[in-house]
């Protein structure tokens, strides 16, 4: 009986494929090169039609309120017919009233104010590693030439004053919170005189 030499159906499925040659490599680089791009591409018109619309919107809504808003960093202002809102930063407003004490050493980690006709109203954080209760005595002593103190209490860890300053029609107040640094928050209030 002859012997059969040829491989079995069992051995030519076993069999690798033949390695692809270097046409077929060239072509799969290609192929991989556009979808790259594309997915590139795909992202990149996402992120423009993002800012558009954002653009678009902004802009649709300053036009239907009469408003307008400025960014700039972490600030951001918002003007109407009714008012205006600044917000952000770690700087007072330019406008922020002289007349209002603010302690040192301390640091400005916040600050926003609003204005509506000629009443106006801002608002500061800061930070001191100053103990509460020198930073309590520092308010307790500025307001006691020029304001009238109105209230003070102390709580926990939590000192506050408010004062009112006749002449400008100015009210502050302050809390001052312990923590690892002492935060101090002034909010302070110029009304319209209406004498």
């Amino acid at each position: 009986m002859a012997e059969n030499t040829s491989p079995s159906k069992d051995n030519q499925s076993q069999q690798t494929p033949p390695p692809p040659n270097q046409g077929q490599k060239k072509t799969l680089k290609i192929i991989l090169i556009v979808l790259a791009v594309l997915v590139v591409l795909g992202v990149l018109g996402t992120m423009l039609l993002g800012f558009i619309g954002a653009k678009v919107g902004k802009e649709i809504f300053e036009q239907s309120t009469n408003t307008q808003i400025e960014t700039d960093g972490d600030n951001v202002s918002i003007e109407s017919d009714d008012g205006s809102l600044q917000v952000g930063g770690a700087e007072l407003a330019d406008d922020f009233p002289s007349e209002v004490p603010l302690y040192d050493p301390a640091t400005v980690t916040s600050s926003s104010s609003y204005s509506a006709g000629e009443n106006k109203v801002w608002s500061v954080r800061l930070t001191s590693d100053d103990e509460v209760d020198d930073i309590y005595a520092f308010y307790d002593d500025e307001f006691s030439d020029g304001w009238e103190v109105q209230s003070t209490s102390s709580r926990n860890d939590t000192r506050t004053i408010s004062a009112l300053r006749q002449d400008e029609i100015t009210r502050v107040n302050v809390v001052i919170e312990a923590g690892d640094q002492s935060e101090l928050t002034l909010s302070v209030t110029r009304l319209e005189n209406n004498e």
